[in-house]
C-alpha cells in the first residue's frame, strides 16, 4: 500500500499528516478530511493539525475537549464509526456538535498507549453512498498505522529536542547555540536587519562552588537561567555557553538595543536573592556581560562570538558586575 511507504519514508509529523489526509481523500472520494490531535498526553484538548476541503477560518478555532463524552465512548469502542451512529450512543456531546457543523460523517480514533489522542475525520463522499464494512476496516487499519507512525515521530522530535537542550538549566545547549547563530548571521546577510550577541559569565563562581559545593553552584546556574528567560524578549535565544557562561542571540537588534538588554539582565541578576551569596567577594551573586553586533563589529557568526567574548573579558578585567560593548581598541 502506498500509505505504508509514506509512513516509513519519514518521521516528520506535518509531512506525515498531510500525506495521510491526501491518501484518505483519494481512496475514499471524500470531499473533506480533518486530522485532529492533542500532541502530548497531558494536554486537555485536541486541535486541527491538518485539513483538506476546508477554509482556514472554518477550522482554525476548533478545539475538542478530551473530557467530552465522545472520547469516553471511544475508550471502549475503538473502531471507526459514522457521526450519526455515535451520536445515538453518546447523546449530548459538544465535540459532535462542532464536527456536525463541519459536515463530518466518519470518525476514527487515534490511540496512543490506550488513550485517545486524536481523530481522523472524513466528510461526505463525492458520490453519496455509505461506507461499507470493508471500507471502515480499511480506515481502521490506516488509523492504526498512523497512530504508530505519529507516536514514533513524536518520540523522534522529543529526542531531537533533548539533543539541543542543556540538562541542568533546561536552556538551549552550545550545539544549538552554534547552529542558530550561524542561521541568524546568514539571515542578517540577506536582510541587513541587524544581529547582536551577549555573552555573560557568573562572577567569582569558583569561589562559590568551592565553598558551597557543586549542588549549590548548580542551583545558582538554574536560577540565573530562569532570570534570563524572564528578562529577554520572546524571540531572543538563550543558551548555556559552557560552565558558568551563558549566551543570548538577539535577532533584529542593533548595538544600542543590545546594550539596554544587557544592562537590564545585569541589574536583574544583581537584585535576585541567592542562598549564601554573602560568601562572595562583593557579597552578591553578579554577572559580567560583553556584547557585539553585526554589522558594526563583525561580519560572520564566528567573528561576532569572538568580539562578544573579548568584550566580556574586558568587563571582568574592569571590576566585574558590569556591561562592556566591543570596540576596536580591545583588539589593538
Amino acid at each position: 500500500m502506498r500509505l505504508q511507504t509514506t509512513v516509513y519514508e519519514g518521521l516528520r509529523i506535518k509531512r506525515l499528516i498531510n500525506s495521510v489526509l491526501l491518501t484518505l481523500v483519494g481512496q475514499f472520494s471524500a470531499k473533506s478530511a480533518l486530522f485532529i490531535y492533542s500532541g502530548r498526553r497531558n494536554e486537555k484538548r485536541m486541535e486541527v493539525k491538518n485539513s483538506k476541503g476546508f477554509y482556514q477560518r472554518e477550522i482554525e478555532d476548533l478545539r475538542l475537549e478530551k473530557s467530552d463524552p465522545l472520547f469516553t465512548y471511544f475508550k471502549t469502542k475503538s473502531y471507526p464509526i459514522t457521526l450519526n451512529a455515535v451520536q445515538k450512543k453518546v447523546g449530548k456531546s459538544q465535540a459532535l456538535t462542532l464536527l456536525r457543523k463541519l459536515n463530518i460523517e466518519i470518525l476514527s480514533p487515534i490511540f496512543l498507549k490506550r488513550q485517545v489522542e486524536g481523530l481522523i475525520c472524513l466528510g461526505p463522499r463525492v458520490k453519496r453512498r455509505k461506507h461499507s464494512e470493508p471500507e471502515l476496516e480499511h480506515i481502521s487499519i490506516i488509523t492504526n498505522i498512523i497512530a504508530i507512525a505519529v507516536h514514533n515521530a513524536t518520540l523522534y522530535e522529543q529526542v531531537e529536542e533533548l539533543s539541543y537542550t542543556d540538562g541542568m538549566t533546561a536552556l538551549h545547549n552550545y550545539r544549538y547555540f552554534e547552529l542558530r547563530l550561524k542561521e541568524e548571521a546568514l539571515r542578517h546577510k540577506r536582510t541587513r536587519s541587524g544581529l547582536s550577541l551577549i555573552i555573560l559569565d557568573v562572577d567569582n563562581f569558583k569561589n562559590y562552588n568551592d565553598r558551597m559545593g557543586h549542588p549549590a553552584g548548580d542551583e545558582v546556574l538554574r536560577k540565573i537561567a530562569r532570570v534570563l528567560k524572564e528578562t529577554v524578549r520572546e524571540n531572543d535565544i538563550v543558551a548555556r555557553y559552557g560552565g558558568e557562561e551563558f549566551a543570548i542571540i538577539l535577532p533584529n537588534e542593533d548595538k544600542k538595543g543590545a546594550h539596554v538588554l544587557a544592562e537590564r539582565i545585569r541589574a536583574a541578576i544583581e537584585e535576585t536573592p541567592f542562598e549564601h551569596e554573602e560568601l562572595q567577594p562583593n557579597g552578591k551573586i553578579t554577572v559580567s556581560l560583553g556584547f557585539a553586533s553585526l554589522p558594526e563589529d563583525a561580519e560572520t557568526a564566528e567573528d561576532l562570538t569572538y568580539k562578544a567574548d573579548t568584550a566580556l573579558y574586558q568587563a571582568k578585567e574592569n571590576g566585574r558586575n558590569r556591561v562592556k560593548a566591543f570596540n576596536i581598541e580591545m583588539v589593538q
